[in-house]
């Protein structure tokens, strides 16, 4: 998460209102990293309650009611194989031959195959998620969407400091991917452009903690994941 709390030209806001996202979003899982930190593989692939993390994390986007597209580098042949053995062997997995360069790298792949898909407009809602916040669940993407007025984004506050996940229009994705470099991605664009960021404090819902180090996984071993 960033250091610094962005000033949004509005105020946090609870999401609890009706939402004004019209048409199904897309979910953007970035799984492409691979988790040379943590040392087990593929962090999309690390095992999870009943299954891997990929499969976990698409399962909440598709209850929120959003189409999941998930980018996938080395493992890649396994998370289609764990999503279809889960009943999810229709989502999109998205090859990132490049997912060494970072971060940016997934978002790039990600956007620009949601951007070829038939019916995708330039006002297409976008949900950016990551793969290893297993403490992210529907009640997170729910306030999102709710708290989403198109054209702007709707960005997940945790205790007041901006992270993940990310709500915004297609064109507004592209444009950040056009500053994406390393693992940046989408974090230099959304800098500069805070007057268009609507902050959705979600602390109350859930736990943006990801899971980068063996001590990362040891913590969240320690306590029961949340699914809410």
């Amino acid at each position: 998460m960033s250091a610094t709390v962005p000033h949004a030209r509005r105020p946090t806001v609870s999401g609890s209102g009706r939402s004004a996202m019209t048409g199904r979003g897309v979910a953007l899982i970035l799984a492409a990293g691979s988790g040379h930190r943590l040392g087990l593989g593929p962090k999309a692939l690390l095992p999870w309650e009943d299954s891997v993390l990929v499969v976990r994390a698409v399962r909440v986007a598709v209850a929120a009611g959003l189409r999941p597209v998930v980018t996938a580098g080395p493992g890649r042949g396994e998370i289609e194989a764990h999503l279809a053995a889960a009943g999810l062997g229709d989502v999109a997995v998205i090859d990132v031959p490049d997912a060494e360069v970072g971060m940016s790298a997934s978002w790039r792949a990600g956007i620009a195959a949601i951007g070829r898909e038939p019916g995708t407009t330039s006002a297409t809602p976008v949900l950016v998620m990551l793969v290893d916040q297993p403490g992210i669940g529907r009640a997170v993407l729910d306030r999102l969407i709710g708290a989403f007025d198109p054209g702007r984004i709707a960005r997940a506050a945790w205790l007041g400091f901006p992270g993940h996940p990310v709500l915004l229009p297609l064109n507004h994705a592209r444009a950040a991917v056009r500053r994406a470099s390393g693992d940046e991605a989408g974090r230099a664009w959304l800098r500069g452009h805070t007057h268009l960021v609507d902050l959705v404090e979600c602390s109350d819902l859930g736990d943006a903690s990801d899971i980068d180090t063996p001590d990362d996984l040891r913590a969240w071993r320690e306590r029961a994941p949340t699914n809410r």
